[in-house]
């Protein structure tokens, strides 16, 4: 999957393996009472495994496996976390679990 952020620059990234999927999909099940998806998304434990999946992510080029890879494009980290976090598992549901906008090329 491709996408164009809002800023111009580019995530491509594939599904995690169904087991890191799953245990994200958990913690994010664990958090649903406490916030709004950039709450939950910043959760320690949903984070490190939204960046777990992110090892099948590349933001510009490179490997979002760590959040220092937004150090000098932090407006965008945000926007890449909740669209690995609702890729890996919306696929879980008939309906989508995470709506954000597709904004494939």
């Amino acid at each position: 999957m491709k996408y164009k952020l809002e800023s111009g620059n580019e995530l491509e990234m594939s599904l995690a393996d169904i087991k890191t999927a799953s245990l994200l999909l958990k913690a994010v099940k664990n958090q649903a009472n406490f916030g709004d998806l950039i709450s939950i998304c910043l959760n320690d434990e949903v984070l490190n495994l939204i960046l777990k999946c992110g090892e099948k992510a590349f933001y510009n080029g490179k490997r979002v496996n760590s959040i220092d890879v937004f150090e000098n494009n932090r407006e965008d980290m945000l926007e890449v976390l909740v669209k690995i976090m609702g890729e890996n598992i919306n696929p879980f549901s008939k309906t989508p679990l995470i709506e954000f906008p597709h904004q494939k090329d």
